[in-house]
């Protein structure tokens, strides 16, 4: 059984896609971290600025509007030290590459499972 995080640190999560908004909402809710959901990365880097030491995971869907989360997870790399997930249907060799080099520490096959999540947040 998966139990609630023992991170206490703050969780960003973004999203274009409103079902996976509501999955990721539910799930991090479920797991009791504290977290929000934003809508795209410009919106992920906003957050995260405005957090300032405050977070501990940020979870960035690859193909966003507005900044996708490879240009996310690059200035947020650029800003501190904060643990980078990708999230993503794709889960070619590519696309893993690509998550590498933009500072992402790994990249999580979408929909997520919330086992998969409670291990990021430990």
């Amino acid at each position: 059984m998966v139990t609630a995080a023992t991170t206490n640190k703050f969780v960003i999560a973004a999203d274009d896609d409103a079902f996976c908004q509501q999955i990721l909402k539910t799930l991090l809710t479920a797991l009791k971290a504290e977290h929000v959901i934003v809508g795209d990365g410009e919106a992920a880097v906003s957050e995260y600025k405005k957090r300032n030491g405050e977070v501990g995971l940020v979870l960035l869907d690859i193909h966003m509007p507005k900044k996708d989360g490879y240009q996310a997870a690059q200035e947020i790399s650029q800003l501190g030290t904060t643990r980078i997930v990708g999230l993503s249907a794709d889960n070619d060799a590519t696309t893993q590459s690509n998550a590498k080099k933009a500072g992402m520490e790994s990249l999580v096959t979408k929909p997520i499972k919330k086992a998969e999540l409670a291990k990021l947040l430990v």
